[in-house]
């Protein structure tokens, strides 16, 4: 929730930040995808650091919590993010390539615009991330796990192109990212905070 990270990034203790942060169920499950992972957890740390030097205003959870699916969540999770920007405010929003598209999506039959579709087109940009090849830690659905879900770390082999480090552009209206950040390497998977 916006409460326990506003409470982490205004801690002085780090170490009693930490237990606090990783005390919440949000670190233990149902399933372990990236969201609770050593790299979030880190990712954590920095913007603490960076939430203390006065460099960045505020970190805020956007994941809609209601019962909603498809372009309803979409929706959803656009207008909490819109509701974060005010008075002009820079906003940064991390979320999966799917979420990040400007354009129209299509997944098992259905097809619907995601969340950066529905932020306001002319204060929006948004980029996807590539990589040199690596690995994820990722959850696919798979039938003999208890939960129906399996989460862990994925080869994706090496990438077809490799790329330099920076951010390449798009040209044009209709493309599904304003353009891509090149991470210039391979990725690592990072598996879950806490295992239990």
């Amino acid at each position: 929730t916006t409460e326990m990270i506003r409470e982490f990034l205004s801690s002085p203790d780090e170490r009693t930040a930490r237990g606090r942060l990783l005390a919440h169920p949000f670190w233990r499950g149902p399933f372990h995808d990236g969201r609770s992972s050593k790299a979030m957890m880190n990712l954590f740390e920095r913007l603490r650091q960076l939430k203390q030097a006065n460099i960045i205003a505020d970190v805020i959870a956007f994941q809609p919590t209601v019962a909603v699916t498809d372009e309803a969540y979409e929706k959803a999770m656009a207008l909490n993010l819109e509701r974060a920007s005010t008075d002009g405010n820079l906003v940064l929003a991390l979320v999966g390539n799917v979420h990040a598209r400007l354009t129209q999506w299509q997944f098992s039959g259905k097809s619907f615009l995601p969340m950066a579709g529905h932020l306001p087109r002319g204060q929006t940009l948004s980029y996807n991330i590539g990589d040199n090849g690596g690995a994820q830690w990722a959850c696919f659905a798979e039938p003999s796990a208890k939960s129906g879900t399996e989460c862990g770390p994925r080869d994706h082999g090496p990438a077809e192109h490799q790329y330099s480090r920076g951010f390449v552009q798009n040209a044009g209206e209709g493309k599904p990212y304003s353009g891509y950040l090149n991470l210039g390497t391979a990725t690592t998977a990072s598996g879950p905070a806490i295992i239990e």
